[in-house]
């Protein structure tokens, strides 16, 4: 797993990491159109409801837009359902996630 999934799947999995990092995120930081979707998803709902979402509620939100070709959005689906719930250790991902905003921006 790439460290922009272990992010993404981690910002939905783990709201104390979530909380500590998404301020510092931006979507320019991820390479693929796939993961700069589905991190606007994420910071989009975290923005209007100060809480993290699921991989349902994502997977329904990516559905409810409309700019977005079916293979853009068949890959999107794909992508969430991907993100599975693996343990991470939180300290090393913290490392890990500043050291890939560094190395971004």
């Amino acid at each position: 797993m790439s460290i922009e999934k272990t992010i993404l799947s981690s910002l939905i999995h783990n709201e104390n990491y979530a909380r500590k990092c998404i301020p510092f995120l931006k979507e320019e930081y991820f390479k693929g159109h796939t993961e700069r979707r589905v991190f606007n998803l994420i910071d989009s709902f975290v923005k209007k409801y100060n809480t993290f979402p699921t991989c349902q509620v994502l997977l329904l939100e990516s559905e409810s837009q409309k700019d977005h070709t079916e293979q853009s959005y068949k890959e999107t689906e794909e992508y969430i359902q991907a993100l599975n719930n693996e343990e991470v250790k939180e300290k090393w991902l913290v490392d890990e996630t500043e050291k890939f905003c560094q190395d971004q921006a």
